[in-house]
């Protein structure tokens, strides 16, 4: 599903929240992790990671973006899963 991402970490405040979302909401697996950070792994091969920030506040200004070989697939399953 996902293509030409390369390696995105994001700061959060809930990795074990965060894991769950991206393992079962985009698909993404496990590659590494401890308690206070995941690596993981998409199909493509891209790479999303999350790391523990006390400090890391939510954001409306963040966008990834991704190429779907199907847009209107990608789109169905995620309204399976709710994302939005």
């Amino acid at each position: 599903m996902l293509g030409d991402l390369n390696f995105v970490i994001l700061h959060v405040r809930d990795v074990a929240a965060a894991r769950t979302f991206y393992t079962n909401a985009l698909e993404l697996t496990v590659a590494a992790e401890n308690p206070t950070f995941v690596q993981l792994q998409a199909a493509s091969g891209a790479t999303l990671a999350l790391q523990h920030d006390e400090l890391a506040a939510p954001t409306g200004t963040i966008e990834l973006w991704w190429q779907a070989i199907s847009p209107l697939a990608a789109r169905s399953r995620s309204r399976i899963r709710r994302v939005t």
